[in-house]
């Protein structure tokens, strides 16, 4: 938040995307475009604008509204999440998936070339909430759709872990080095018992 991007890089990532890559942005990527910390070719990309008097909030439910999009696979209908998110409004190809208070986009994709962009309007550790079971699902379901990868499914992991917010990746990294599928639940005080499904994993 706050830092923009070296010369080049927003042309070379709009290429990327345009040839048919994925990229997903979260919430604060809003505000740096609105205050031209990120330029304008690098706004081209956004499914969402917040406009200049818009404003921020926090707390609200997440309510699921085009389920049979693979971004929002797995998970519920409606959840609360304590995150703080803009009040940002859809470009006009894009398709709001997740709506919170007054229809307010809070995951939003769009086409853009040969690729797609996903836009989560949440803070994430910002403002040191933790991150719940729906919100790693909704990053899991993002970057695989993006990316046009094999969907997500927990059922393909030998190990569940539930890490700190610090220590977790150095566990995660010898589990792969071992040669294990591994299923990351986000911080163990923030997984909700319910995805990823802890009988679907052998530890």
């Amino acid at each position: 938040y706050g830092q923009g991007l070296k010369a080049g890089v927003s042309a070379v990532l709009t290429n990327f995307v345009g040839s048919g890559g994925g990229l997903v942005v979260t919430e604060w990527t809003a505000s740096d475009v609105r205050d031209g910390t990120l330029d304008s070719t690098f706004a081209s990309l956004m499914p969402v604008i917040l406009p200049a008097q818009a404003t921020f909030g926090a707390g609200a439910t997440w309510t699921v509204t085009q389920p049979a999009h693979p971004v929002v696979a797995a998970l519920p209908g409606q959840w609360s999440d304590p995150t703080w998110y803009s009040y940002v409004k859809p470009v006009s190809n894009a398709t709001v998936l997740v709506s919170g208070p007054t229809n307010l986009p809070l995951v939003t994709v769009r086409p853009f070339g040969a690729g797609k962009v996903v836009h989560l309007n949440h803070a994430l550790t910002y403002d040191d909430y933790r991150v719940g079971g729906e919100a790693v699902r909704l990053i899991i379901n993002a970057a695989t759709f993006a990316g046009g990868l094999p969907p997500y499914n927990s059922t393909n992991a030998d190990v569940l872990v539930l890490g700190d917010g610090r220590s977790e990746s150095d566990a995660i990294d010898a589990l792969l080095g071992a040669g294990l599928k591994v299923s990351f639940g986000g911080r163990y005080d923030g997984w909700d018992g319910l995805s990823p499904v802890a009988a679907n994993h052998s530890a």
